[in-house]
This record gives C-alpha cells, sequence and structure tokens, in this order.
C-alpha cells in the first residue's frame, strides 16, 4: 500500500471505524497538548500536522500502510482539539473579565 492509495478502505467494518475514530482521539490530544504546551494555535496545528504526516511515511518502512487518508483522520481530530482549546480559552477569558 502506498500514502495515495485511497480506494482500500472498508467503511462499512467496524473495527476500520473504530481504528479511525482512534486515529481522531489520538490527535485530538496530541494537538490539546501541543496547544497547551505552546500556547499557540498556529503553530500546535502545524506541529500536530507534520506529525501526522510523519506517522504515516515512517510506517511505509516498518511493514505497516501508511496512507493520506489517515493524515485527514488525524486532521479532524486535530481540528476539532483546538477548536475546544479556542473555545475554552475564550471562555476563560470572559470568565476572568467578570462577564
Amino acid at each position: 500500500m502506498n500514502l495515495l492509495e485511497f480506494y482500500s478502505n472498508s467503511f462499512n467494518d467496524p473495527s476500520y471505524i473504530f481504528q479511525k475514530a482512534g486515529h481522531g482521539a489520538a490527535f485530538f490530544i496530541l494537538a490539546a497538548v501541543v496547544y497547551w504546551a505552546l500556547q499557540n494555535v498556529s503553530a500546535a496545528f502545524i506541529v500536530s500536522m507534520v506529525f501526522a504526516f510523519f506517522t504515516e511515511v515512517m510506517q511505509l518502512h516498518f511493514s505497516r500502510t501508511g496512507c493520506l487518508v489517515d493524515v485527514g483522520y488525524d486532521t479532524m481530530g486535530i481540528l476539532c482539539g483546538l477548536v475546544i482549546c479556542i473555545v475554552n480559552r475564550r471562555a476563560v477569558a470572559v470568565d476572568n473579565n467578570g462577564m
């Protein structure tokens, strides 16, 4: 399998859906931790995306299947994690301003 193979996905298989949800959840957590460490949304997004792409490329060298579709699932987790961080940051700022 190579990075550009998109047609071999089994969207009806529950284990496939569970595995891809795991991708999203792991990168959700990664993005939140990176944001917490850097306190910069753009930097957290870039670092998380580089890691997502890197892990897929590295899988090609260890008898695993790396695929850009997985980077898409990772990206969804990253975006969800960062959106929650932004919403939380704004909620805390409003709360601290007494509104």
